[in-house]
């Protein structure tokens, strides 16, 4: 069904209200086991979530610093494909798993499964090259399969691409919330990927809906000889940030950061907050705002900003004294009201 036609949709699948109202409610007498993982990652003897059932992940990124392979790469590992020490797979004989690749040629995408599944996969694994298919039908395909065929995950390569423009509301809206409805109701993990806009955010409207919807967002940093991926939102605690670089054309997992070059260590850039543990970036606002619900004045917020960050973290300058600032307003570490700002307290970041 094309996009255009959402009031229709809309107003067909709210034909049963009562239904639709029944089937959302949560029972407090029913007792549960906990999430149902897909891949999680396991170091120093403990458990982090990573995919799981019911659940959207959204990796963000700069252009061709690697999100595609790391996709094929986190599928690979999904489905068996690809052994590591780092991960564990719950997929099991008889799950199926997808690749929507809306970028790549079918050829490309051949060279890849090649690549990737040389020997084929234990779970049943589909690879569809959607190039070529108009954006009005590439959601209603996806539906279709995940109706048919019920995977336990699906992978999106690239989600801006279901979307006429990115930053349309209403057509950003449908579309997040379609998936985040097929991940609820047919117990899947929806795996997607977008690009970073100029400001360093999710691309568009369809971006920041996407970080809303998403239990883990990922972001990706490329150095000189390794991609790095690092948690940046999540909504349980935040995986250990790791690494892989590519080596004799396939990619090779590393448990820990890769090290920085001497220029990297030496010029500090906006882009490596990112790399800093959120813990560190709450223990710096801490010291500078308190238990208390203070708010400061912007000139004097950035003043112990630098004092504070330089002697916890690394030494900043004016520049990215501003950056800093308005890297923790993005992130909800921080927010401005009435002129003052004041630092989010955990327990109310999630939202």
């Amino acid at each position: 069904m094309p996009i255009e036609s959402i009031i229709e949709y809309t107003l067909h699948s709210n034909e049963n209200l009562d239904q639709i109202l029944n089937d959302a409610q949560v029972h407090p007498n029913l007792q549960v086991q906990g999430l149902k993982p897909v891949l999680s990652i396991h170091k120093d003897g403990k458990k982090y979530s990573f995919l799981n059932l019911h659940g959207i992940c959204t990796c963000v990124s700069g252009y061709k610093v690697g999100k595609t392979t790391w996709i094929w790469t986190t599928v690979g590992i999904a489905t068996h494909a690809i052994p590591n020490s780092l991960f564990e797979s719950y997929l099991n004989l008889g799950d199926r798993v997808a690749i929507f690749d809306t970028e790549q040629g079918r050829h490309r995408c051949q060279l890849n499964i090649n690549k990737f599944f040389p020997g084929g996969s234990e779970i049943a694994i589909d690879i569809f090259s959607l190039r070529h298919i108009t954006t009005a039908d590439l959601l209603p395909i996806i539906e279709r399969y995940v109706i048919s065929q019920k995977p336990k995950l699906i992978a999106l390569d690239i989600c801006s691409d279901l979307v006429h423009n990115t930053n349309d509301i209403e057509q950003s809206s449908f579309v997040v919330n379609k998936l985040a409805e097929l991940s609820e109701k047919y117990s899947l993990h929806v795996l997607c990927s977008i690009h970073l806009s100029r400001n360093g955010e999710a691309t568009g409207h369809l971006g920041s809906a996407l970080l809303k919807r998403s239990d883990l967002v990922v972001r990706l940093k490329k150095t000189a000889d390794a991609t790095c991926v690092y948690p940046q939102y999540a909504r349980d605690e935040p995986f250990p940030s790791y690494g892989f670089k590519i080596q004799d054309g396939m990619p090779v997992l590393m448990d820990t950061i890769p090290s920085r070059s001497k220029k990297a260590t030496t010029h500090n850039k906006s882009g490596d907050f990112l790399a800093v543990a959120t813990d560190q970036h709450i223990q710096v606002l801490t010291k500078i705002f308190g238990s208390a619900d203070i708010g400061l004045r912007p000139k004097d917020f950035k003043l112990l900003l630098r004092k504070e960050y330089s002697a916890s973290v690394s030494k900043i300058g004016e520049l990215l004294t501003k950056d800093l600032q308005r890297y923790y307003i993005e992130h909800n570490l921080m927010e401005k009201r009435t002129g003052l700002l004041y630092m989010v307290l955990q327990g109310q970041q999630d939202g």
